[in-house]
Parts: structure tokens; sequence; C-alpha cells
């Protein structure tokens, strides 16, 4: 299993998506990937385990994957789709405003492949700027 932590750092209390556990069914996956599979786990652990409405869903979603302004190209709509949830993911990533990290090391690219394994801890991390710095 691969423990997946989202969380939103800064401001002015530290928040997130959470944890959830991963079964991916390669040990090298390229980063593009990592993100589309914990994105959908995401999802499932939001609205199956949470209970969270798929609008709840979207917005705890794109407060965790967002860039510093709206994501002009994908349409801001409220309803629940894992593949475009997952494209906002690697946009926000693409964009640096969410941080991946495999095993405390930093993934900078989405081509860049990264081997899991049953202790393998993944957090992506989106910065919030703090106020006046």
């Amino acid at each position: 299993m691969v423990q997946v932590e989202a969380r939103i750092v800064g401001g002015s209390v530290d928040e997130g998506l959470g944890s959830v556990l991963l079964s991916p069914a390669k040990q090298q996956l390229m980063a593009a990937d990592l993100i589309r599979l914990a994105v959908g786990e995401q999802i499932r652990e939001l609205t199956a385990r949470r209970r969270l409405s798929a609008a709840e869903t979207v917005q705890a979603l794109r407060r965790q994957y967002q860039t510093s302004g709206s994501i002009s190209s994908l349409p801001d709509d409220p309803r629940l789709d894992p593949q475009r949830e997952a494209e906002r993911a690697l946009a926000a990533f693409t964009a640096g405003t969410c941080l991946l990290f495999v095993n405390g090391e930093q993934v900078r690219d989405l081509n860049q492949e990264v081997a899991v394994g049953i202790d393998t801890k993944v957090q992506f991390l989106r910065l919030v700027p703090l106020v006046g710095g």
C-alpha cells in the first residue's frame, strides 16, 4: 500500500484532503499516472467514506489542486468528473502550485518515473503564500 497525503500548507491552518491508500498495479509509475491514481482514490474517499456530495467533493479537490488563478482552459463545472479533476491536479502540478514528493524527494516532471512500494509515502502539498509576504 502506498500512503498518499494531500495538504494545504500556510495561511492560518494546515488543511487538505488528508490521507488515502493506493495499491498500484505497477512498482514504477510516471508521476502523471501517480497523480491520476491518487485523485481517483481521493474522489472515492470523499464521496464514499466521508459521504460528501459531488459538489462538496469538487470544491475540496479544487481547493487542494488550484493554480494561482483559475485554470481557464478547464471549465468551472460543479459536476464531478474524475478525469477533469485529475487534469486540474496535473495543471496545478505543472503550474508549481501543488508540489509532489515521493519518500521526501520532490518530483519535478510529469514524465519522471517514480518507484512505489509497500512503505512509499507520497505527499501533495499546496503552498499558500503568507499575507503580506
